[in-house]
């Protein structure tokens, strides 16, 4: 036993050999293991520590360096002041927390306002278009009193004065061409005709560009067919203020020849399309007739009437077929 543990601490052999050594030797002795091997194991734990002492030696010794009593004031005081910062923070957070809880809530109440304010909105809209339906509405209704009070004073003329107009007509004894224009109108072929109201001369008389268009040609050539076109033409494209008057002449028909009798015709035709009261305006007619005279028959006196009727359109036009079949041709080219 003495001479193990001598052994040891002369370090002349490794404790691993000297244990070797002794289990060869038929050393039983438990407790001389037992204590070589518990001084075995310090002895490397303190080695252990050395080397890791040695391996950090250089942080200790900056450590040890340190004012450790400064160094621990400055990191009370950064301590304190951390503690200050944090509650700064907490205070800022919860008044943060509260003015966020404060937007929250005006918002909600800037909402609910627009919200009211959109509806509104809508209702004065819906009002606004409830006024406008009611003011058309209204609007609509003047009209239509206004309407009903001129047909009350048409109704009211006609009743007065109808009888009278008729009457003047009838007194002028007029020759009426409708039956001349529909017979003539037949003998139109389909597609024919109508490359007359694409020449320009015919363009410019209808837009009034020029007073008059003279058509002339063969007899038999079709020209009072052309006529009917135009009239039928004519009546089926008037506009505000225009008015059409036609006449055909024929030398089958001796009332038909006659000056007298077509400006009489055109007369009456003007007359009987014209609104109103015209009577007013040819007092002399009214006066004549009262006195059971006959109707004008003198190309002057018709001239003027014709010149007055035509006074009560905005552009009257005028249609007349076969000129040359009139007998006293240069009488009508005077008055037209």
């Amino acid at each position: 036993m003495s001479v193990i543990h001598s052994l040891i601490h002369s370090g002349a052999q490794p404790p691993e050999d000297i244990l070797h050594d002794a289990l060869a030797g038929d050393v039983r002795n438990a407790e001389c293991i037992t204590r070589l091997l518990l001084e075995h194991g310090a002895e490397r734990k303190i080695k252990a520590a050395i080397q890791t002492f040695d391996q950090h030696s250089s942080y200790f010794q900056l450590f040890l360096g340190v004012d450790n009593s400064k160094s621990m004031k400055q990191i009370g005081e950064t301590q304190e002041r951390v503690r200050d910062i944090v509650s700064e923070i907490r205070e800022i957070a919860a008044n943060t927390s509260t003015s966020i809880t404060e937007i929250r809530e005006t918002h909600d109440v800037l909402e609910t306002f627009a919200s009211r304010v959109g509806d509104g909105v809508q209702s004065v809209k819906a009002s606004q278009n409830e006024t406008k339906a009611i003011a058309l509405e209204v609007d609509q209704g003047v009209k239509a009193l206004a309407r009903e009070s001129e047909l009350t004073k048409s109704e009211q003329l006609n009743a007065t004065e109808t009888e009278q107009l008729k009457g003047v007509l009838r007194w002028f004894n007029a020759f009426d061409c409708t039956v001349k224009h529909e017979t003539t109108l037949r003998q139109r072929q389909e597609q024919t005709c109508s490359w007359l109201f694409h020449v320009q001369q015919f363009i410019d008389w209808r837009l009034s560009l020029s007073q008059f268009i003279w058509l002339n040609g063969k007899p038999g050539a079709g020209k009072s067919v052309l006529a009917a076109a135009v009239i039928e033409e004519l009546s089926g494209s008037l506009q505000g203020g225009e008015t059409l008057a036609y006449f055909y002449c024929d030398f089958r028909n001796s009332r038909c020849t006659s000056a007298k009798e077509v400006i009489c015709s055109l007369v009456v035709q003007l007359l009987r399309s014209a609104s109103g009261n015209w009577l007013s305006l040819f007092p002399e007619l009214k006066e004549r007739m009262d006195r059971g005279a006959d109707p004008p028959a003198a190309l002057d006196i018709l001239s003027d009437l014709l010149i007055c009727a035509s006074g009560l359109h905005g552009r009257p036009m005028i249609i007349i077929d076969a000129l040359d079949e009139c007998l006293d041709l240069p009488g009508l080219l005077d008055v037209l």
